[in-house]
């Protein structure tokens, strides 16, 4: 098979995967198609929290066993904040 035909079947790939995904994604695009409608809204796919918008995560680190020397040579652009001015 030549570099050519290679190129276009894999472009064809990526053209059918974001036209399945695309339709997956917004299932009313494709109502004026009625079987298809049908078999896209008979599946139900679950989405995660974070396609949801339902979920935030904050984390914290407790830096009050780590000497003040210690902290300052690593993060030397911090030293303001840790010395509270």
């Amino acid at each position: 098979m030549k570099k050519q035909s290679k190129l276009r079947l894999k472009f064809g790939g990526v053209l059918l995967l974001a036209l399945i995904s695309a339709i997956l994604s917004f299932p009313h695009l494709v109502g004026f198609i009625p079987p298809l409608s049908r078999a896209i809204s008979g599946l139900h796919i679950n989405r995660g929290l974070d396609l949801q918008g339902g979920i935030h995560l904050e984390y914290a680190a407790d830096l009050k066993d780590i000497p003040s020397e210690r902290w300052m040579t690593l993060w030397p652009q911090r030293k303001l904040s840790l010395s509270g001015a």
